[in-house]
């Protein structure tokens, strides 16, 4: 009843001899309109829908990451999820720098000290 309600108020605010929109722009928010309620209002369509939709709904980051305040063309407007995440699509942000800095530092100094522990330990030989 909900839908029927707010499409019959939509329906005149978009209809192409009712509205104030360009006669392009109201016949294309008219179709988009009549679609939509031919899905909603049909049970087993609107299921399908629903399928659909909860189908593509992942949770994607943004294509577009700019962590140096500029930004950069995109090469294509219809990238998939797996060149969004792609770590050569991006530069690296300064605090993930400062975590590999500190990782190969951590690295370098657990190797210093186990050759270290290794020298002065007799039993334990290189």
């Amino acid at each position: 009843m909900e839908i029927r309600r707010a499409y019959r108020e939509l329906s005149k605010r978009y209809h192409p001899d009712t509205t104030d929109l360009s006669e392009d722009c109201a016949k294309a928010k008219f179709q988009e309109l009549n679609e939509a309620y031919s899905i909603l209002s049909n049970p087993d369509r609107r299921q399908i829908y629903d399928q659909t939709i909860s189908t593509t709904r992942v949770i994607t980051p943004p294509t577009e990451i700019n962590y140096r305040h500029h930004s950069r063309p995109s090469k294509s407007r219809h990238s998939s999820a797996t060149e969004a995440i792609a770590a050569e699509n991006r530069p690296l942000s300064p605090g993930e720098l400062f975590a590999l800095l500190m990782m190969a530092v951590s690295l370098i100094s657990c190797l210093g000290l186990a050759i270290a522990i290794a020298m002065f330990r007799s039993d334990i030989t290189l």
